[in-house]
C-alpha cells in the first residue's frame, strides 16, 4: 500500500516571526503540529499494515522512516529559527555599543568643562595633598632625628654618670683603702708603741728591782759590816769578809737577804 506524502509547509508558517512564535510553544502553538503528523503517521500504520508479515513490516518501516525524516524537517526548521535568535544578541549588542559609543561621546563633549575643572581641582588638591605629605614626613624625619639625637644624649649622659659614679666608687674605695691602711699603721704603731712602752716598763721594772735589790743587798750588807764593826773587826777587813760571803766564797755562809 502506498503511503500519503504530509507537507511540513503546510504546518509550519513561512514567515519567521511566526515560526518563532510557534516553536516558543507560549499558547500551545505546537500541538496542532503535533496532532496532525501523529494522527497522519497513526492513521496510515493502523490502515491494515500487518506487522507480522513481511510485506506489513517492510510498509510499517516505511512509515516509520518517513515520519523520522519528517521529524528531523521539523527540527531543523526549529533549528534555523534558534539560529537566526542567536545571532540577534550580537546584533544587539553591535547596535547597542554604536549607540552607547556614539552618545558617550556627546556626554564627554558635554562633560568636558566640568571634568576638565574637576581634573585642575584634583591635581591641585593632589600636589597640596603631596605637599602636605612630604610636610609631614619632613616632620616626622625632624622627630625621630631630635629622638635619635636625645637618645644618643642619653645614652652619652648615661654613660658619663656611669663612668663618674665608677670613678666616684673607684676614688672612695681608694680613700678607705687608704684609711685603712692608714688606721692598720696607726694601730700597728700603737701596737709597737704599747709593746715598747710595755718592754720600756719591764725594763723601768725589772731596773728598779734590780735597785731596790742592789738597795736591800747594800742594807743588809751595811748591817752585816756595822755588826762587823761592832765586834772589832777593822773596816777593810770587814769589807772583805761581807764581800767574799756575797760571793760565796766562805763554805756554809752566807747572807740572808
Amino acid at each position: 500500500m502506498a503511503t500519503e506524502i504530509i507537507e511540513v509547509a503546510s504546518l509550519v508558517p513561512a514567515e519567521h516571526v511566526q515560526r518563532e512564535k510557534l516553536f516558543l510553544n507560549e499558547n500551545n502553538e505546537v500541538q496542532p503540529l503535533i496532532e496532525a503528523v501523529a494522527s497522519h503517521y497513526k492513521n496510515l500504520i493502523f490502515s491494515g499494515m500487518d506487522g507480522s508479515t513481511d510485506a506489513g513490516r517492510k510498509a510499517i518501516k516505511k512509515v516509520a522512516a518517513e515520519l523520522n525524516s519528517k521529524i528531523k524537517e521539523i527540527d531543523d526548521i526549529g533549528k534555523s529559527v534558534t539560529d537566526i535568535l542567536k545571532a540577534k544578541p550580537k546584533k544587539i549588542d553591535a547596535g547597542r555599543k554604536l549607540i552607547r559609543d556614539a552618545l558617550t561621546e556627546v556626554y564627554n563633549e558635554i562633560r568636558k568643562p566640568v571634568v576638565e575643572y574637576e581634573a585642575e581641582q584634583a591635581r591641585i588638591k593632589a600636589e597640596e595633598q603631596a605637599r602636605i605629605e612630604a610636610r609631614r614626613q619632613a616632620e616626622q624625619a625632624e622627630l625621630a632625628r631630635l629622638r635619635a639625637e636625645k637618645e644618643q644624649r642619653e645614652r652619652e649622659a648615661k654613660i658619663a654618670e656611669e663612668a663618674a659614679n665608677k670613678a666616684k666608687l673607684e676614688a672612695e674605695n681608694k680613700v678607705r683603702e687608704a684609711e685603712l691602711a692608714l688606721q692598720r699603721e696607726r694601730e700597728e704603731n700603737r701596737r709597737k708603741e704599747a709593746m715598747q712602752l710595755a718592754e720600756e716598763q719591764r725594763k723601768a721594772n725589772e731596773e728598779a728591782k734590780r735597785l731596790a735589790d742592789v738597795e736591800h743587798k747594800r742594807k743588809v750588807k751595811f748591817l752585816a759590816y756595822k755588826c762587823l764593826l761592832e765586834n772589832g773587826i777593822n773596816k777593810d777587813l770587814a769589807v772583805k769578809v761581807i764581800n767574799l760571803i756575797d760571793a760565796g766564797e766562805i763554805q756554809n755562809v752566807f747572807i740572808k737577804y
